[in-house]
């Protein structure tokens, strides 16, 4: 209770350095554990794990948020953000808030496993950060990547498998739905050198616009979110240290 009540304390004053604690995270896969380095503590996890921090901070969707930190790792792709939560400490849900009017046909059927949409044309299309496709009122799981024109339309490339089979022909959509989880932190690539992150949420949130560093409209709290070592070996090594979130002045 007292390290509960610091902690928002020192939020609404100011900077406010996260615990590193293991035991203050909730771990999913992987291993986690507090360790001394050259005499600063750090969170050392091995393997891919999601952590979330156990304490949660207030906040306000119309406020601007600030996350620093920095890490070690190794290669895979580290995430660092934060679980959005009502007031009543439900994951708040997904909410569709824009959805484009741009539409492509697939010229050819794809598999579960495809990456590749061979489309008539993609044209009007732009690349913009967690933009997904829409197949009927179904949202596919799967941002888009790259796309190209080749000699028959074009080719959309998906940053993973479309997940279902979908005959020729079947229409497609693209637009953005809020997520409870937000990266707004980063994603960042291991190197195999310390890495600073640093970044602050967008002001607000719109009905009819999102973003990933825009807080869903209905959180209440949230939880400081670390996705780690994904895509690496299960004995990959990652270091966070000198974690922090605090509020913007308004």
């Amino acid at each position: 209770i007292v390290y509960l009540s610091l902690l928002f304390s020192a939020l609404s004053l100011g900077a406010e350095t996260i615990s590193l604690d293991a035991e203050h995270w909730r771990l999913s896969g992987g291993k986690a554990e507090t360790v001394m380095l050259e005499g600063e503590k750090a969170l050392k996890i091995t393997g891919p794990a999601t952590l979330e921090l156990r304490e949660a901070f207030a906040v306000d969707p119309a406020g601007e948020y600030r996350m620093q930190g920095e890490f070690l790792a190794s290669g895979g792709i580290n995430r660092f953000g934060v679980r959005c939560f009502t007031d009543t400490d439900d994951i708040v849900p997904e909410r569709i808030v824009r959805n484009t009017k741009v539409f492509k046909v697939l010229r050819t059927a794809c598999r579960a496993e495809d990456c590749d949409l061979y489309v008539n044309n993609v044209d009007g299309l732009h690349r913009q950060y967690g933009l997904q496709i829409v197949v009927g009122e179904d949202w596919i799981a799967a941002d888009l990547g790259r796309f190209f024109t080749d000699a028959d339309g074009g080719v959309i490339t998906l940053y993973a498998p479309v997940g279902r089979t979908l005959p020729a022909g079947t229409k497609i959509t693209f637009g953005y739905r809020s997520c409870a989880d937000i990266y707004f932190g980063g994603i960042l690539r291991g190197l195999g050198i310390w890495r600073s992150f640093d970044c602050t949420t967008m002001k607000g949130m719109h009905s009819n616009d999102f973003h990933q560093r825009r807080l869903h409209p209905d959180t209440r709290k949230v939880r400081i979110l670390l996705k780690i070592n994904e895509n690496a070996a299960p004995d990959a090594v990652a270091y966070v240290k000198n974690l922090q979130f605090f509020e913007l002045k308004k």
